[in-house]
């Protein structure tokens, strides 16, 4: 007798976040300005999250400061926002607005669950 397998549900990520070829893609709702582009670059594809980002991270920020090391990991694990590529400075990710960082916040901790089911 075969055991009958029961597909995994897929997870629902937050800000309508999802999972494609293994990277989180999502949208910012401000965005960045980036030079000699007309309009806010949203789009965005982050990678999974490994320990070596978080020793990297460390290189700018211990994580006694939170904001800044999360930022850093952040700023390390995007591949792209619009057609400015990875890794992104972590000045544009601090002149962020505050909801677009929550959303990489939130991506960033969904990055380091890849790969693990």
């Amino acid at each position: 007798m075969s055991e009958q397998v029961t597909p995994k549900k897929e997870r629902e990520l937050p800000f309508g976040m999802k999972i494609v070829d293994g990277k989180i893609v999502g949208k910012l709702q401000r965005g960045i300005k980036v030079e000699g582009k007309a309009e806010r670059q949203k789009d965005f594809v982050m990678r999974q999250t490994v320990t070596q980002d978080m020793f990297d991270a460390e290189a700018v920020a211990t994580a006694d400061l939170a904001i800044t090391f999360a930022g850093a990991i952040i700023s390390l694990v995007l591949e792209n926002i619009g057609e400015m590529k990875g890794p992104i400075p972590l000045s544009l990710i601090g002149a962020l607005s505050p909801k677009d960082y929550k959303i990489l916040y939130a991506a960033q901790k969904e990055s380091e669950e890849l790969g693990e089911d």
